[in-house]
């Protein structure tokens, strides 16, 4: 766009990129032309170009420079030569093979809206001029035409089920020749199975108790897709990213978080966190806390807030082009506006958190508390309705985690005995010491609710603590 304040809004290399692919190959002229039209263009020799390829499109045929002169002439703008801009245009679209026309339409048409609002705007100040016109008509001459801009400003081509099912299609020959399904699969195949890959565009959830391993589970999700698929962000709104570092340093070395944190190891285990950090520094996956920062504006940050983080993730996907973003936890996420209720409050973050998900095609995955209640079933098992904010969590998720440790559950579920009874010889607590004995040092995943495939589904893991790991069975 030119940078002279006084030259409407407008991009010629946009223009360009349409037209020539168009020349090139027209296969998209059909999607193009439902929302591009030919005055939409700032340039009139592109709109007049532009014309021709739509008309010689629906006639059947196939556009050519020879076919486009005969409908608009040899020269334009005094004497310049069509041909020669003709053949820039197949140049230029030759050298730039990976740009999708389709991606450059609401470029052309947002310059347009700016056009038209300004001549509108410019109409209205001299309409208000005219003694003779009442305000009533002139508010309601320029809501019909603001009106009209908006209307004319449609810049996303119609989509029918055969489009989409062609596009799916094309997705399931490249899943079926390179044996990789689009979306991300999870660290470990059983839990891919419970919720199936996360895909672009998808909100999730992982609900889980205090201390039942949910920010394991999102670190060790962070880290298999950063290094497998590309870079991810962690949100973390308790810990300081030192402590997150620790947990990882203690995972890859087997050093305890303790003796990592105190300084108290041997010269063995100092070479083995050497050669880990080392190995992390390659790691592509973004730490953001609360508190934290290098930077002096950064280090006064109390409190992310949801817009706050939307700016951010907007700033990774154009920089990094991050694949997936985890928020640790969803109770503790701020917004600027304010609510009258927490339902409010999380039907608004919730749905923010998808559309972003949908607008900068990436997963976002929200870290959720179990709620007490829930915690004080008969059994561990969770279900949909223990998450804190539960309702628009469930409506706007597009899969749902929940997970339990049997063994935490029955600790505080230690059965009751009358006084003088011998618990050894107790049915209820040989059965408890039983439930014990087969779920020490395990971790189940469920699968709450799932939109692509099979839903209630659950497996379980061997939950390492200590190095903040779950692993197969």
């Amino acid at each position: 766009m030119n940078s002279n304040e006084q030259t409407p809004p407008h991009n010629l290399v946009a223009e360009r990129v349409v037209i020539g692919s168009l020349l090139k190959e027209g296969s998209q002229l059909f999607e193009i032309a439902d929302v591009l039209k030919p005055y939409h263009f700032f340039r009139d020799i592109h709109g007049q170009i532009y014309s021709a390829i739509v008309d010689i499109g629906h006639s059947g045929r196939s556009p050519s420079i020879s076919k486009i002169m005969t409908r608009i002439g040899e020269e334009y703008d005094d004497g310049k030569s069509v041909r020669n801009l003709l053949t820039g245009l197949l140049r230029d679209a030759s050298k730039e093979d990976g740009l999708n026309p389709l991606d450059f339409l609401d470029v052309i048409i947002e310059c347009w809206s700016k056009r038209q609002i300004a001549n509108t705007l410019q109409w209205a100040l001299k309409a208000q001029r005219n003694e003779d016109k009442l305000p009533d008509i002139l508010i309601g001459e320029i809501v019909e035409r603001f009106q009209e801009i908006g209307m004319q400003s449609q810049a996303r081509p119609l989509v029918t089920l055969g489009d989409a099912a062609r596009e799916a299609y094309a997705d399931a020959l490249k899943a079926q020749e390179t044996g990789q399904s689009t979306g991300m699969d999870w660290f470990l195949p059983s839990a891919t199975e419970v919720v199936g890959r996360i895909a672009p565009g998808d909100f999730g959830a992982i609900m889980a108790a205090q201390g039942d391993g949910k920010t394991v589970i999102a670190v060790q999700l962070l880290r298999h897709i950063s290094d497998v698929y590309g870079p991810a962000v962690f949100f973390q709104l308790e810990m300081k990213r030192k402590a997150i570092a620790y947990r990882e340093l203690s995972g890859d070395t087997d050093t305890s978080y303790d003796d990592i944190e105190g300084g108290c190891f041997d010269l063995f285990a100092a070479q083995k966190l050497e050669e880990a950090v080392k190995s992390l520094q390659s790691s592509r996956l973004y730490i953001e806390s609360n508190g934290d920062g290098r930077e002096a504006n950064w280090a006064k940050r109390r409190n992310w807030t949801l817009e706050e983080i939307v700016e951010r993730l907007i700033y990774l996907k154009k920089t990094k082009d991050i694949r997936v973003c985890v928020i640790d936890h969803l109770r503790k996420m701020k917004t600027k506006k304010s609510f009258r209720n927490e339902f409010d409050r999380t039907e608004y973050i919730t749905g923010t958190l998808k559309d972003v998900a949908n607008v900068l095609n990436i997963a976002i995955i929200a870290l959720v508390q179990r709620t007490r209640l829930g915690q004080r079933r008969d059994r561990w098992a969770p279900r949909v309705d223990d998450m804190v904010g539960g309702p628009s969590i469930e409506q706007d998720a597009d899969w749902i985690l929940g997970a339990a440790r049997p063994e935490v559950w029955l600790d505080k579920n230690k059965p009751h005995l009358p006084a003088g009874v011998d618990p050894q010889a107790h049915p209820d607590f040989k059965q408890w010491l039983e439930e014990k004995r087969q779920h020490k040092g395990k971790i189940e995943l469920y699968g709450l609710k799932r939109r692509r495939g099979a839903g209630g589904i659950m497996r379980d893991f061997i939950f390492d603590g200590a190095a903040a790991r779950l692993r197969e069975i």
